[in-house]
């Protein structure tokens, strides 16, 4: 413990049961860790047997107790230990690098579907008498499913934005040209020569006046005129002229 520096944390199961107290070693464990700047986190049984009283034989010893905000036990329903857990107050700095990389692979879904597949084919189809051969065999499958035909430069890595995977990626692409697309239809024009200035839906009067009828909660429909009354004489369509 004297060599361990500072903000260390031992986690795992000690199999000393600080319930009992009245175990001289129990007593003298703790006296060891007080003495050397250590504190237990977990005051709660965290192993239950049947049969057996419940005991407190894992822990998380720490000499940063001043920065623990929470600690404690999990429910647990497959072993008869409890997980345990903490959090701490601990400040990670964040650098920006706006270096670009190069992907020479692409681990995606797709990729590693054909991977597998091309995999099990070979080992199928071929006798492997030696861990030389599966291995030459392995990694032709990987240069075969995951190396792409040229580099990407990128900014997007995982040191960078761990979080960024391809889906991701694909998603927010495919929500930009979206975007874009809605972006250029917002101004429409009316065969009957009037265009929307405020950008979103065609406010000419026949365009109103179908808006009117299909929200009829909105609206007077005793103040409405006849639909008659606002028929023109040739269809009317409303056309994006932008496209």
């Amino acid at each position: 413990l004297d060599t361990l520096p500072k903000h260390s944390y031992l986690a795992g199961d000690f199999n000393i049961d600080l319930h009992n107290k009245n175990s001289q070693f129990v007593q003298q464990y703790e006296e060891i860790l007080y003495s050397k700047g250590f504190f237990p986190l977990i005051s709660t049984p965290t192993h239950e047997k049947p049969g057996c009283k419940p005991s407190c034989i894992d822990n998380i010893i720490t000499n940063d107790i001043e920065n623990v905000i929470m600690s404690g036990t999990l429910t647990n329903h497959i072993t008869h230990h409890s997980p345990v857990f903490q959090v701490i107050n601990h400040y990670l700095e964040t650098t920006k690098n706006n270096e670009k990389y190069l992907q020479y692979y692409d681990y995606c879904q797709s990729n590693i579907d054909n991977f597998l597949s091309n995999l099990d084919q070979k080992l199928q189809n071929e006798v492997i008498d030696n861990f030389s051969t599966f291995h030459s065999m392995y990694k032709s499958s990987v240069e075969q499913a995951f190396k792409l035909e040229t580099p990407k430069c990128s900014k997007r890595t995982q040191l960078n934005n761990p979080w960024i995977t391809p889906g991701l990626i694909a998603s927010t692409n495919f929500q930009h040209e979206l975007y874009d697309n809605w972006v250029k239809v917002r101004r429409v024009k009316c065969k009957l020569g009037e265009t929307d200035n405020r950008g979103g839906m065609c406010h000419c009067s026949t365009c109103n006046l179908n808006t009117a009828y299909n929200d009829l909660g909105e609206v007077n429909i005793s103040s409405l005129p006849s639909f008659e009354d606002y028929l023109p004489r040739s269809p009317v369509l409303c056309v994006d002229t932008t496209a």
